[in-house]
């Protein structure tokens, strides 16, 4: 990537904060909004789940549930944590081939949509007592593929 489009992706992603903060109060919108900073900068940069666990550790009151997936093409590039309604989530940011996918979890069984409007991308799913919101500003299917390959290692963890 060069100087000018990685400038032009960090710009994009900084109004599309100002959008996010600026939306109604749909659930959907508030993940959206906690997540977008991570998108552009996650706060602990590592790319190894060891790391990624302890700071996540240091930070929440739960254990996120989370695996390995570069077999897969998913590369964990670090993590983030943020505030939603009182709540400290945990926010894993993936490169999914070239775009990157931030994934927000935490305990609870709400039965999440993937049809709300906003400004990114998103699918949402529960699993093992855990809600999982994924958002990207990639297409649909990418972010499909993804919570597929997370659903596949949920059921079946790598040994």
């Amino acid at each position: 990537m060069t100087w000018r489009a990685g400038t032009a992706c960090v710009a994009a992603i900084g109004l599309l904060i100002l959008a996010l903060r600026g939306c109604g109060g749909d659930p959907a919108v508030a993940v959206a909004a906690a997540v977008a900073p991570a998108l552009r900068q996650p706060e602990c940069v590592a790319h190894d789940a060891a790391t990624v666990r302890g700071w996540l550790a240091q930070r929440l009151d739960y254990a996120p549930k989370f695996s390995e997936y570069t077999a897969d093409g998913i590369h964990l590039i670090g993590a983030a944590t943020a505030d939603l309604n009182g709540r400290s989530i945990a926010i894993l940011v993936y490169n999914v081939g070239a775009v990157r996918v931030a994934l927000a979890s935490w305990p609870g069984q709400t039965a999440p949509r993937d049809e709300a409007e906003t400004p990114l991308k998103f699918v949402a799913w529960t699993a093992q007592g855990f809600e999982y919101w994924a958002f990207s500003t990639a297409d649909a299917v990418v972010l499909r593929r993804f919570r597929a390959s997370l659903q596949a290692h949920t059921r079946h963890p790598p040994g």
